[in-house]
């Protein structure tokens, strides 16, 4: 083989590890803000709001709050958020009054989850 061959050859496989990198890349981009969509969807549906820091690919850290109890079957389909518990941080609070029972069923649907009630945090310090 010349020098000229192998230079072609190592050129295609440079730009063949560069296409299957670039289409990673791409499929991971779209899946990412596709959970993250569906996720938000379902916040915005419960009447939740959300903020958050970062983003892709590093992964966001969200805050997810209620202002009211969630029944069971909300709960359900806020179970979305687990999903992106992976690459993200996502904690829910709840600034309302819950029950133990409410409190720990949350803490059970959404396991990947932080889930709070902040203001049982300030009494119990008081």
């Amino acid at each position: 083989m010349g020098s000229k061959t192998k230079r072609l050859i190592i050129r295609r496989m440079i730009l063949a590890v560069l296409a299957v990198l670039s289409c990673v890349v791409a499929f991971d981009y779209i899946s990412y803000h596709a959970r993250n969509r569906r996720a938000m969807a379902v916040v915005a549906d419960l009447e939740g709001r959300a903020g958050s820091l970062l983003g892709w690919p590093m992964g966001k850290e969200y805050i997810v709050t209620f202002s009211r109890p969630l029944t069971d079957e909300e709960l359900k389909r806020l179970s979305v958020l687990n999903s992106l518990a992976g690459r993200d941080y996502v904690a829910v609070a709840f600034k309302c009054d819950l029950t133990p029972q409410q409190l720990a069923t949350a803490r059970q649907v959404l396991s990947e989850c932080r889930v709070y009630q902040p203001e049982a945090r300030l009494r119990e310090r008081r």
